[in-house]
């Protein structure tokens, strides 16, 4: 038979020393405190779930955006018809000649 102590054993009386009661029946014993929230899963949840709040809210923005195609086309900056005898930009013209319009 083994001669070593139980670590859950109670001491003996008379090698204890402090003040500390007795290790009482479990059944006795008062509940757990309640268990403390886990931030990390917590922070992934958010995290998630903040994603997937945007990119519902990008697409359904595009979506409803896309059905609005009424919007009027700003008239382009630029002229695409040159008044008779303008010179096209890039070409110089000997001295003297005039440009023909076609």
């Amino acid at each position: 038979m083994s001669t070593s102590t139980h670590l859950s054993a109670p001491c003996p009386a008379s090698t204890r020393k402090g003040s500390a009661p007795l290790r009482t029946n479990r059944a006795t014993t008062p509940a757990p405190a309640p268990r403390r929230p886990d931030l990390e899963r917590q922070s992934i949840t958010f995290t998630i779930g903040l994603y997937l709040f945007i990119c519902t809210a990008l697409l359904g923005t595009h979506l409803l955006a896309a059905g609005h195609d009424d919007a009027q086309v700003p008239a382009p900056l630029v002229t695409t018809t040159a008044p008779t005898g303008a010179t096209p930009s890039g070409i110089s013209l000997p001295t003297g000649a005039t440009a023909v319009a076609p």
